[in-house]
């Protein structure tokens, strides 16, 4: 039985109680910002994470690519989903790079 990603709250958890279906692949960095892609079971998407000081932006997003399934109502942002901390985290760690918390760009 497939899972899918949500643009609801807890989407973080569920990747992380999941990692086994999720996988994520560098695309690019452009000054602060670096671009993922990800995959869940199919449902693919990308990430936009902003990190500067070793600090990850509280705007950095996570959305599914239009031509996916089960595509999101709505971006995901880390603002309303702290659970994507975790995830953003990993996502950074798997380019070498270490992120020590959260800033706020509000």
């Amino acid at each position: 039985m497939s899972k899918w990603l949500t643009s609801s709250a807890k989407t973080g958890e569920k990747i992380i109680n999941n990692q086994s279906i999720f996988s994520s692949n560098f695309i690019k960095a452009d000054n602060d910002l670096y671009k993922f892609e990800w995959e869940f079971d199919g449902q693919h998407g990308y990430a936009n994470i902003i990190i500067k000081d070793a600090k990850v932006s509280s705007s950095s997003l996570l959305n599914t690519n239009s031509n996916s399934t089960h595509k999101f109502s709505r971006p995901l942002g880390l603002y309303n989903d702290n659970t994507l901390l975790d995830v953003f985290k990993r996502m950074m760690y798997s380019i070498g790079i270490s992120v020590t918390g959260v800033y706020s760009e509000f």
